[in-house]
């Protein structure tokens, strides 16, 4: 027997990967040097000896670009954490969304009994003997099994249906998702019975051909009357529901919810081959202790059903969170690179322009400014360029909502609370970053000012 060894994800570095983003930073550095090379060519010799006799101030060009700059920054870290926010409060959605069944202390494998060359028969015999002996062994609770695994990977099963009263329209869809199951199944994962009857072990084979639907299939086809009693064809051969099922999760955390039936296993399975046989147990103690005893279980069964390997379902089914934690953690590191530069280029031009505007300061504290009159002028100055950053950043932010929409769960892209707080934190950033300069400039001492030059 072959092992079931969960999905793993190549992260190996890679060199071309490597070499793109070497690329990006030297055309970004490149790009970056342009202007100020342009500038410096374009000035002469005399203008830049008046430049160094004037008042000190830096000119009114140079000063709309840096300003300009930290307005861009500022932007795209209001962007890029806006978006973090967004990814944030979507996984916490997905986190908290009810799967519609009970995966806590139920361990889940995958029997590949076709490698040991069993028959359908024989497949199905071996798990129903499986089962018993399980049921039986210490600390087992319920088991059962089935030919899928809900949220895990794949698109799973799905056949066409002609259901008994009802008619269809002109090229509608009939193609419903599926999957066997074994009796306890449901009771196993406590996904409710709303009406009808569980399977059975009589529903084999050589008995009729039944089936138990969910809610969602009962809206559709029935305009949620009772459906049990009802026949269904599938695959041409008649089924009589006998039961149905809350809705539940199947594929994502995120489906709308969707018409769904379950076939009774030991009815109509006709051979695992590649997917192999989903077995669940749950246990009253952690489902990792579990793994010893499928294994003598098995051993006492058939001696070469070996290389059994199991997990937590709960451990399976965090693939359903896969894609948003990525996401969000890509995210957060992109959120602290812009938060920071952003910081940090707010403050290199907060200090700059103290420092060019000494002598200026210098006059206006000897003509009697006070102190808190100057820490206004420059703290205003700081704060006018991150609120101007952050309307820009809000612009693209809601630029991108079309785009971001359809990867959100239960989150509007213009969620007023992931933009309030990435608002908020940026203009935190902003006064921190001026506070330094605009108390540097407090302190400057004006006869040392008129003196500098």
């Amino acid at each position: 027997m072959l092992p079931w060894v969960p999905v793993s994800f190549n992260v190996h570095p890679s060199a071309r990967v490597f070499l793109f983003a070497a690329l990006v930073c030297l055309a970004s550095a490149l790009i970056s040097g342009i202007p100020p090379a342009y500038q410096l060519l374009q000035r002469s010799l005399l203008d830049a000896l008046k430049q160094a006799g004037r008042s000190g101030t830096r000119s009114g060009h140079a000063r709309r670009i840096s300003g300009m700059l930290v307005v861009a920054e500022t932007g795209l870290a209001l962007a890029a954490l806006v978006t973090l926010g967004l990814f944030v409060r979507s996984l916490h959605g997905l986190e908290n969304t009810p799967a519609g069944f009970d995966h806590r202390n139920v361990t889940v494998c995958r029997l590949f009994l076709s490698t040991n060359n069993y028959t359908p028969s024989e497949e199905k015999e071996f798990s129903r003997r499986l089962r018993q002996h399980l049921l039986a062994a210490p600390g087992v609770t319920s088991a059962a099994y089935s030919d899928s695994i809900p949220l895990g990977f794949g698109l799973g099963k799905w056949a066409s249906v002609v259901v008994e009263g009802y008619a269809s329209r002109a090229g509608e869809n009939l193609d419903v998702h599926h999957a066997s199951v074994s009796p306890g199944y449901f009771d196993l994962l406590r996904i409710p019975l709303v009406t009808g009857r569980d399977f059975r072990a009589e529903d084999n084979e050589t008995a009729p051909r039944v089936m138990i639907v969910n809610q969602s299939f009962a809206r559709r086809f029935f305009d949620g009357r009772d459906p049990v009693g009802h026949r269904v064809q599938i695959f041409g051969k008649p089924f009589k529901i006998v039961g149905m099922v809350r809705d539940t999760k199947y594929f994502h955390l995120s489906e709308a919810p969707q018409p769904y039936f379950y076939m009774s296993f030991d009815q109509v399975h006709y051979g695992s081959g590649e997917n192999g046989v989903a077995f669940y147990v749950r246990t009253d103690r952690d489902a990792r202790d579990l793994l010893p005893v499928l294994r003598r279980e098995m051993a006492a069964i058939d001696p070469n059903s070996t290389g059994l390997t199991a997990m937590p379902l709960s451990d399976y089914i965090s693939a359903a969170w896969f894609g948003p934690r990525i996401a969000s953690s890509f995210l957060a590191v992109l959120g602290a690179i812009s938060m920071l530069l952003a910081g940090v280029g707010l403050y290199g031009v907060m200090a700059y322009s103290v420092s060019q505007r000494t002598r200026e300061i210098g006059i206006r504290m000897a003509l009697g400014a006070v102190p808190g009159g100057v820490l206004r002028i420059v703290m205003r100055e700081g704060l006018l360029l991150a609120l101007l950053g952050i309307a820009a950043g809000l612009a693209i932010a809601l630029a991108a909502a079309p785009q971001i929409a359809p990867l959100l769960y239960q989150v509007s892209p213009a969620d007023p609370v992931s933009i309030a707080a990435a608002a908020l934190f940026l203009i935190v950033v902003a006064v921190l970053a001026s506070l330094i300069p605009a108390l540097r400039a407090t302190r400057v001492d004006p006869i040392r000012a008129l003196r500098q030059e």
